[in-house]
Formats: C-alpha cells, structure tokens, sequence
C-alpha cells in the first residue's frame, strides 16, 4: 500500500492536532479532579470542626447543668432523706426485699 505526499502530511497534521489536544484534556481533567478532591476535603474539615464545636458545647452545657442542680437546695434536700429512705427501706418493709448482692447482681448482669 503506498500512500502519497498529501496522505502523509493529512495524518501528521492530525496528529499534531490531536496530541496536544489529548494532552490538554489530561491536563484538565487531571487538575479538575484534584480541585474538586481538595474542595470536598476543606468542607468536610470544616465540618468535623464545627461538629466539634458541637460537641465540646454540649458537654459544656451538661456540665454546667450538673453543677446547677448539684448546688440547688432542693436537690441537697433531696439526696439526703433518699439517703435515709434508702437505709430505712428494709427496716419498713418488714425484711420482704431480696438481698443487695442479688440486686447488684442483677443490675450487672443487665447492664
């Protein structure tokens, strides 16, 4: 198969056309891709911070909840005579209720 002057210079002109544009596409793609990959990256960093943020918030508030109830005067009342109800509970019942250790036990093997 012999192929002319004009056949010869129709496919190198092509080929010089098309090599670079394959080569420009891969460049684009490329750089698209990893643009994008880099932004998915910074959004999710900036929302494992404010989840964070979240967090470390609500441990705050239930904090400051716990230390708000533990000095409320009615919660002090109350821990005391639960404290003295608890002691007196077997005395008032007449010695009905199972055994502590059968009761801890209980709650061991629930949890």
């Amino acid at each position: 198969m012999h192929v002319g002057l004009s056949g010869k210079l129709v496919v190198a002109m092509v080929l010089a056309g098309l090599i670079p544009l394959i080569a420009g596409t891969y460049v684009s793609v490329n750089s698209a891709t990893n643009a994008l990959k880099h932004e998915a990256l910074v959004k999710l960093e900036a929302l494992q911070a404010s989840k964070a943020d979240q967090v470390e918030r609500y441990f705050t508030q239930i904090q400051n909840q716990i230390v708000s109830f533990s000095n409320a005067p009615a919660t002090v009342a109350a821990m005391a005579e639960f404290s003295d109800a608890f002691f007196n509970m077997r005395a008032e019942s007449g010695d009905q209720l199972p055994p502590v250790e059968s009761i801890n036990a209980a709650v061991k093997r629930y949890y």
